[in-house]
């Protein structure tokens, strides 16, 4: 049990917080971009304006340094403040509140359970405590808890890309493109200071957007390029001229679609190799809010860091050395998931580690978050190349998310197994799954012709948890219809060993110096050393090297 202990100034009448130092884990602040300059103007209005107001947004475009300025001024006053909790905005505000770790959570929990238990605690905190809600890229009427958010006590700092009208915002402006954003750009590429004037055309030719700038210069700083070369290859991807013929995104001065253009030119002059392209393609599938850059590392099995931390240097990856994670721009995922097309054959081998940890039904973890925000990230933006494997994938992605007590996520999960049965299904009538999905070249498990269609045990499996998403909604009479329609137990229990590829994992005890994986007869050996190992990589706690 914990407990909390109401502190009073009596001599202001001011009440404190209780520390949750120890009580909510793993939420440090993030850290900040080692390249930060200026804004000094900006962090001074957010002092003045929460000293007297709970609640602030910090607005403008994507990409331009909202979220950047909210850290800074977090770090700055960070004496200020008994708690700075941090919250990655994921579309539900409830969700978000209960997927924070605290100490007394247990597995038996669920969401809501959580939540409330959370929210009590939140609660009781009062103005020295900083809430950061980042990423907060909806209107404040499409969240429905926000208005009960901000009758709390404690002060709020939001960031977002909408333009708000009936709420106290700053707006973040462009940097001063002669003193700041130069001096932004000779932070990461020193040598340009011997071309001013190319620099200077090159912060005009992006538009003045902080995110590109940067990724202009660490462009200029790695691929040898003298600034006049950059300047023409900017040029001639052709969008930045034609300003009125282009979508405006949230914003009436600045395009979008010019944004995205100059991202796309820049990733393409870096000349990355093979690896740092897969690397890219596997980031881009996972949740922006960042995965831990050592589980990163096993679910790819690199040998090194090498090449993602190449990556974080020419300013593709963002890494939050803090948390220990690594993470893609939102804007950046956009131009990655475009350039690198990340397919189920491409990504099998972080599929293959992420499937191994949904079938990893004896294990418990106490906080599964980060996996299950990977899964859910990964069926956004992947593109399905074979639906014989994703559809296995799917299956046993199912329970996982069920054993979790996730009541949101099933229902969607269940409407993504159906399409892609009914992709197989039109599939099979045109003879394209007449082919075998084993190739050389896709790397996934094999899987024989014949269970490459849609079989019983596949239509009785969907049926199965339609039913079970009817029960906690009391709908009694349609569950008992749809189990009625299974197949007979004995059909639908036992899963031929043939189309499973990867079968239940049998785990030996915490001593154990390997877990051995049995797959289509063969033993598989995998890079968890023990169950423990797996326990971390599974759950949302780092394992330290």
């Amino acid at each position: 049990m914990v407990r909390y202990a109401i502190l009073n100034d009596h001599s202001t009448g001011v009440l404190y917080s209780p520390d949750l130092s120890e009580v909510i884990l793993c939420n440090k602040l993030p850290s900040c971009n080692q390249a930060f300059i200026g804004r000094k103007d900006e962090i001074k209005a957010i002092a003045s304006h929460l000293s007297n107001q709970s609640v602030l947004f910090i607005t403008n475009m994507a990409g331009i340094g909202k979220s950047e300025v909210a850290k800074a001024y977090a770090q700055k006053n960070r004496k200020k403040y008994t708690n700075i909790i941090y919250l990655y905005y994921t579309g539900n505000l409830r969700k978000d509140i209960a997927n924070l770790t605290f100490a007394d959570d247990s597995v038996e929990m669920n969401e809501e359970v959580r939540f409330q238990n959370h929210y009590k605690v939140m609660q009781r905190l009062h103005t020295d405590t900083l809430l950061i809600l980042d990423n907060f890229n909806v209107l404040p009427k499409d969240e429905p808890f926000l208005k009960e958010l901000m009758k709390n006590d404690m002060q709020l700092l939001i960031t977002s890309r909408c333009k708000l009208k009936n709420y106290d915002s700053i707006e973040i402006k462009e940097l001063d493109k002669d003193k700041e954003l130069k001096e932004l750009f000779y932070k990461h590429c020193p040598s340009a200071k011997r071309d001013p004037d190319s620099v200077s055309a090159i912060i005009e030719e992006v538009n003045c957007h902080t995110l590109t700038v940067c990724m202009a210069a660490l462009t200029l700083e790695v691929s040898g390029m003298e600034p006049e070369e950059l300047l023409q290859k900017l040029r001639s991807c052709g969008i930045g001229q034609n300003t009125e013929e282009i979508e405006v995104f949230k914003d009436e001065e600045f395009s979008y679609a010019s944004m995205i253009g100059h991202l796309r030119m820049l990733m393409k002059l870096n000349r990355l190799n093979e690896d740092s392209i897969d690397i890219l393609r596997n980031l881009s599938l996972l949740p922006v809010s960042g995965v831990y850059k050592s589980a990163f590392k096993m679910w790819l099995e690199l040998d090194s860091l090498k090449n993602v931390n190449e990556l974080i240097r020419y300013g593709i990856i963002s890494e939050d050395t803090e948390n220990k994670t690594i993470a893609l721009h939102p804007l950046i995922q956009e131009v990655a998931i475009a350039e690198t097309i990340p397919t189920v054959s491409d990504c099998h081998v972080m599929l293959n580690h992420l499937h191994i940890i949904c079938l990893a039904h004896g294990l418990d973890v106490k906080r599964p978050v980060t996996v299950m925000e990977c899964l859910k990230s990964i069926n956004r933006h992947i593109i399905i190349d074979n639906k014989a494997y994703y559809l296995l994938f799917l299956q046993d992605m199912y329970p996982y998310f069920d054993k979790y007590l996730d009541t949101d996520y099933p229902s969607e999960l269940v409407e993504r197994i159906e399409y892609v049965m009914n992709l197989m299904s039109d599939s099979g009538k045109s003879n394209e799954t007449s082919k075998s999905c084993n190739s050389d070249k896709s790397g996934t498990p094999d899987i024989p012709e014949e269970i490459n269609q849609i079989s019983a045990c596949d239509k009785a499996l969907l049926l199965d948890y339609k039913a079970q998403l009817l029960f906690p909604r009391k709908e009694y009479d349609n569950a008992i219809k749809k189990y009625k329609r299974r197949l007979p137990s004995w059909k639908i229990t036992i899963r031929p060993i043939l189309r499973m590829p990867v079968p239940p994992i049998c785990f030996q005890t915490c001593t154990t110096t390997s877990l051995q994986l049995i797959c289509s007869g063969r033993n598989w050996k995998k890079p968890y050393q023990n169950s423990r190992q797996l326990s971390q990589y599974a759950g949302n706690m780092p394992v330290l090297d």
